[in-house]
């Protein structure tokens, strides 16, 4: 009777036990948080249904089996090193981890691993609890992409505001954004033809990098795509040589709108190895919608700059660009001790033009000027107009017979043909190099005073100011004597 009665306890003890678990159980089910007991021998005792999902295997296919019959090995050591404090001081662990659940989505979670014990305090097992926290990390995640892609515009607008050149603005904007995505090359190319790109702009991470100044749009490269379509575009792996010839591996590029018109395209690559960025399109064409602002005005003032530097009539430069350019070539002349010297040039007989055939005429007559004593200077040289029907050469690098030698290859060339408008021209010219003259005021007098005695002597002459003691200077039918004289 005795044991009858113990049985019946026993099974009652067994009941309530097992009632227990099951509530317990339940409530770990409905939880929305994965949980799991493991025992020392790494098998799991007990998991919940969000632990399940997670693995994408039914509960109690879990419970038995061991942490390296269920993870990646790499895993299974990522977790073992988290759980070293478990084991060796018995104390609990916090950390937060990517994870790719069983869809294969991209998970990121919230991790405890805690101590489990028996009654005499001696560790069992190890306890753990998995929070998804990838909404949260997310928007972290969203957060600073978009305080760095401000942060990075808010460095080309001050650049753009400091007026450093459309070329650094494009340099660095292809910087900005190879560094947002974490690539080796940063590009800016605006769309030249159907055809051809032009690189505007372009960062390296390693300087001995080159490339190609064009790009063909040919289909082979992310900003064939982008020219096709308007739209961001990526190359997983491209298939053939790119601009970067072929180290690079994968691009991406979006589209620059100016003025409702496809501009060109502000594209990164990857040059080692590895695919691109998550979100790399998006983040492209956020950072190419604002970057299109930073262009439009950066060409903008370079325009207000050109215009009110260049002749509008002859595109050369103007009086104002003429006289700031003297300033600083005299100052580096006389800092380095270098020749300089400076032509002054007019137009015979101009006023003629004008009056028998009109300004229109005399307008043709003065771009064809331009053209013909553009073609005889070199690029350091700058060939402006200073008045009217007034020019002016200033040779860098340049003594006073060569500067006379150069006066007269111009003169030459404007009177060896007929112009087409207006027939046969002539023009006077002026000489006088720094050496002569001693600054920039006494240079632009004294070679004015060498083109006034040019006209008096019967036009179609250069004259050179060889100093103060021969303020006549030579004409040009005596070239041979004033080279020699110098």
């Amino acid at each position: 009777m005795r044991f009858g009665r113990r049985r019946s306890e026993t099974q009652t003890s067994e009941r309530i036990a097992r009632a227990v678990e099951l509530r317990v159980q339940g409530i770990l089910d409905n939880l929305p948080i994965a949980f799991y007991l493991r025992g020392l021998d790494e098998r799991y005792q007990l998991v919940n249904s969000a632990f399940a999902r997670e693995l994408g295997i039914p509960a109690e296919e879990i419970v038995g089996r061991t942490a390296s019959e269920l993870h990646p090995a790499e895993l299974v050591e990522w977790a073992r090193e988290m759980e070293r404090p478990v084991y060796e001081r018995g104390e609990s662990v916090i950390s937060e981890s990517p994870a790719r659940h069983a869809d294969g989505t991209d998970h990121y979670n919230w991790i405890l691993k805690y101590p489990v014990t028996d009654e005499n305090g001696t560790l069992i097992g190890v306890g753990g609890a998995v929070i998804d926290i990838t909404q949260r990390r997310l928007a972290e995640l969203a957060l600073e992409e978009a305080e760095a892609e401000q942060a990075a515009l808010r460095r080309v607008a001050t650049a753009v505001a400091q007026d450093v050149g459309s070329k650094a603005v494009f340099d660095l904007i292809a910087k900005e954004l190879a560094q947002l995505l974490g690539l080796e090359v940063g590009i800016v190319e605006r769309f030249e033809n159907a055809d051809d790109a032009v690189v505007m702009g372009v960062w390296f991470a390693d300087p001995a990098m080159t490339v190609t100044p064009i790009v063909k749009l040919d289909g082979m490269n992310v900003s064939s795509i982008v020219a096709s379509t308007g739209r961001a575009a990526h190359i997983d792996h491209y298939a053939a040589p790119t601009a970067l010839g072929e180290r690079a591996h994968a691009g991406v590029a979006a589209p620059i709108s100016i003025a409702g018109k496809l501009w060109g395209t502000v594209g990164a690559a990857r040059t080692g190895d590895g695919g691109l960025p998550p979100h790399a399109e998006e983040r492209a064409a956020r950072f190419a919608d604002l970057a299109a602002i930073a262009i439009s005005n950066a060409e903008a003032r370079e325009l207000l700059a050109e215009r009110a530097s260049t002749d509008e009539l002859t595109k050369l430069a103007n009086y104002r660009a003429f006289h700031e350019r003297l300033r600083l070539e005299v100052e580096r002349a006389i800092r380095h001790g270098r020749q300089l010297s400076l032509v002054l040039i007019d137009i015979d007989g101009f006023k003629a033009v004008n009056d028998a055939h009109g300004h229109p005429t005399g307008d043709a007559v003065l771009e064809e000027t331009a053209r013909r004593l553009t073609a005889q200077m070199r690029e350091t040289d700058m060939v402006a107009r200073v008045g009217g029907e007034e020019f002016a050469l200033l040779l860098p690098e340049t003594g006073a017979a060569d500067a006379f030698a150069v006066a007269e290859r111009a003169r030459r060339a404007v009177d060896h043909r007929p112009y087409e408008v207006a027939g046969h021209l002539a023009i006077s010219a002026g000489v006088c190099s720094l050496a002569d003259a001693g600054d920039a005021e006494a240079m632009l007098r004294l070679a004015d005073r060498a083109l006034y005695l040019a006209k008096n002597h019967g036009r179609n002459m250069t004259f050179r100011h060889a100093g103060e003691s021969e303020p006549g200077g030579l004409p040009s039918r005596a070239l041979l004597q004033s080279i020699a004289q110098a």
